[in-house]
């Protein structure tokens, strides 16, 4: 463990005895608060003083988040001289953001992770400094998708050019070696995803996804189940790393998931056979009202009446990605109907030949 590691070791253990030492609520949150900064502070001042001559870049944690920045990131080098140094405080990610080509370094800490918590402002890009990709963020171009703010936050076109992070011959490799675990014939192969989520909003339980692996094995389907969690244990399953993962997916017949960051990298990877199911009421995703109302009407001028709504179409992959071949569907509570839906999306992927869908939205 390094000099930064123990001294944000000491802080952080100073941060938890702080609710047996201090009674009063207001003072103790005011210290802890301090000792937030101060650990923030030091991480600041280490890699501004270690990257001088570097852009650091710091984004959300997920793989969504992380893939809208880091498949910017080879436009970018071209724009700007410099290094790249991504900093992540989830080392498992590190090979997947290692598949992006024009990451120079990458620095995976978990000590890292007080930084998700801040809410720094991206004003400018510099070298020798955390740069802060994500929201709230800075920008007066117009905006038209979710994507589209990635865009901003790094001074690029909206247009910019997006790099898929690189499948490598070991991740197929992986992959094929799974398939001959599970014993299945991948073009005849669903993967269903029922742990992706957004801002942890879960909707459908095991019980609905085993309904539904059951109704896809009865159509002559091999269902493949991304989870180790025990409740799918007489199913097959696997849960491979993001790389090995995302090779897997490019064989199989189908992808069934709940909307997720995982759709958008599936997306970005030029993944078609693909279903996202949206949640019944997209305000329960973005309830913190502060959001909307308080840091990002500070820090964004809007050029259009609708383009602020825009921004947040995260909903949909097709919007984000100007596709229309990504099948979207909304949970209404009815089991059966969603059920079917799916499973005429996956036998006749061409939309044109399916009566009586009405449901496909976010387009």
């Amino acid at each position: 463990m390094n000099q930064l590691d123990n001294k944000i070791k000491n802080l952080k253990i100073l941060d938890k005895f702080t609710k047996f030492i201090f009674f009063d609520k207001i003072f103790r949150q005011k210290l802890k608060d301090k000792i937030h900064k101060k650990i923030i502070n030091l991480i600041n001042k280490e890699y501004a003083n270690k990257y001088p001559e570097d852009y650091i870049i710091f984004s959300r944690n997920g793989v969504g988040d992380i893939y809208f920045v880091a498949s910017l990131l080879e436009e970018f080098k071209k724009r700007h001289s410099g290094r790249i140094v991504f900093l992540t405080d989830k080392p498992h990610l590190k090979d997947y953001l290692q598949s992006f080509n024009c990451i120079d370094e990458i620095i995976a800490n978990k000590n890292l992770n007080i930084l998700q918590n801040t809410e720094q402002v991206q004003r400018e890009l510099q070298k020798g400094q955390i740069n802060y990709i994500y929201f709230p963020y800075r920008g007066k171009k117009k905006n038209y998708v979710f994507a589209d703010s990635y865009a901003n936050l790094l001074d690029l076109p909206l247009s910019a050019r997006r790099k898929a992070p690189y499948i490598s011959i070991n991740n197929e490799r992986n992959a094929q070696n799974e398939i001959a675990k599970l014993d299945i014939n991948a073009q005849k192969s669903i993967i269903l995803i029922p742990e992706a989520v957004m801002f942890d909003y879960r909707v459908l339980p095991p019980k609905f996804w085993k309904k539904l692996a059951n109704r896809l094995i009865n159509e002559g389907y091999n269902v493949i189940i991304n989870s180790n969690n025990k409740a799918y244990k007489n199913y097959k399953t696997t849960f491979l790393p993001i790389m090995d993962f995302l090779a897997l997916c490019k064989k199989v017949n189908h992808i069934v998931s709940f909307r997720s960051g995982i759709c958008d990298v599936l997306a970005g990877i030029n993944i078609k056979n693909i279903t996202a199911i949206y949640p019944h009421n997209l305000e329960v995703i973005w309830a913190n009202k502060f959001i909307f109302d308080n840091l990002l009407n500070q820090y964004h001028e809007k050029c259009f009446d609708s383009e602020f709504a825009n921004i947040f179409n995260i909903y949909s992959l097709n919007s984000n990605f100007g596709r229309n071949d990504i099948q979207e569907i909304t949970y209404d509570f009815n089991d059966e109907v969603l059920i079917n839906k799916i499973i005429l999306n996956i036998k006749y992927k061409d939309l044109n030949e399916i009566d009586n869908i009405d449901e496909f939205i976010y387009n």
